[in-house]
């Protein structure tokens, strides 16, 4: 057991570690402590260090919202083959003269981008000296910068195409998925309203799907804000005592979408997604229904963020680590199941 002088002579070797170790002190300078009266007292003495370094936010949702393909390494692109069939009759029926429908299928390959991706982080040698004089895992945190910003930049991709490629498109602008656009905007229907017009739209999916059920929606992303007026009450009924039932409009249309009576399986996911607050026409709000099935969209990914080689340079007097990944821009399989519903503010 330690007595009060133990704890004391601790302290005292403690406290002296810290004076020689250069913590500040109120009064002159350590050198000419000959000539103070008294140290005074440490500058911090009375202030609790956190030591715990809090990171920048952020978030991404490609993983979220897309099926992703791995196509295998250092690839300049990716592609897919799509068929079709093809009669000379719509009948099929032989008849008196023996006549036979004639059937073909038809396979076309498409071809979509990948390019890569590189990045570094530059470490100085005067910083790494007082990263480790601290005992700071600095290149650690570079590493971490790094991976949000491949991160970011996979949403970029994933969702809008490859940047500053006219002709390639992402998951909320492509132009050959059916747009629609709202006739009021949302937050000023009636909540019967609105559930009237999401359901509508699974139905004319359904009905230009033929009830197939390998495409049909089964999420729908919406802009966050969207949340804001879907958490209001929708009067759906009467209980015993008369009394109206209410529940949220986000819960009857997770539970009433047309897809629990139309005799298909699914439940349909709704699901925020911050990008869509400005994806639409005019910067209006976008609603999108898709099935999450490599059928139907998927990303592209050729290689994974790698870590290459750590180089001194002398001269820039750093460490520099050099990174590359091979990105895609999506595959649109079939785009007959998708549909854009935007607002009108």
């Amino acid at each position: 057991m330690k007595t009060l002088r133990d704890n004391f002579l601790e302290d005292s070797k403690r406290m002296e570690c810290l004076v020689n170790g250069g913590v500040k002190t109120i009064g002159d300078s350590v050198s000419n402590r000959a000539n103070d009266e008294g140290y005074g007292f440490l500058y911090n003495a009375l202030e609790y260090v956190d030591t715990i370094i809090h990171k920048p936010l952020y978030n991404t949702f490609h993983m979220r919202d897309l099926p992703y393909l791995y196509a295998g390494g250092a690839m300049e692109g990716a592609s897919f083959y799509k068929s079709s069939y093809q009669f000379d009759s719509e009948t099929g029926f032989g008849g008196a003269n023996s006549t036979f429908t004639t059937v073909e299928a038809v396979s076309n390959k498409q071809k979509t981008r990948i390019v890569p991706l590189q990045y570094k982080i530059k470490l100085g040698f005067i910083d790494s000296l007082k990263a480790e004089k601290i005992g700071l895992d600095f290149l650690r945190m570079l590493d971490e910068a790094v991976l949000s910003k491949h991160n970011l930049t996979k949403d970029q991709f994933a969702y809008f195409g490859i940047p500053g490629v006219d002709d390639s498109y992402g998951l909320l602008n492509n132009p050959d998925i059916t747009k629609t656009t709202a006739e009021t905007a949302w937050k000023n229907m009636e909540p019967v309203t609105l559930f009237e017009a999401i359901n509508g739209k699974l139905v004319d999916i359904a009905t230009t799907l033929n009830l197939d059920s390998r495409l049909l929606p089964d999420r729908i992303l919406v802009p966050t804000s969207f949340f804001s007026f879907a958490a209001k009450p929708l009067a759906v009924g009467t209980g015993n005592t008369s009394t109206p039932l209410a529940v949220s409009l986000l819960t009857y249309l997770h539970e009433n979408l047309a897809t629990n009576y139309m005799g298909l399986p699914g439940y349909i996911d709704i699901l925020p997604l911050p990008y869509l607050e400005t994806a639409g026409a005019d910067n209006h709000q976008r609603m999108v229904f898709y099935r999450y099935s490599e059928e139907v969209v998927r990303g592209v990914t050729g290689m994974e963020l790698t870590r290459g080689a750590t180089i001194p340079s002398g001269t820039d007097a750093s460490l520099n680590t050099f990174f590359v990944a091979f990105e895609g821009e999506p595959q649109f399989i079939r785009t007959v199941g998708m549909l854009y519903y935007d607002n009108v503010e």
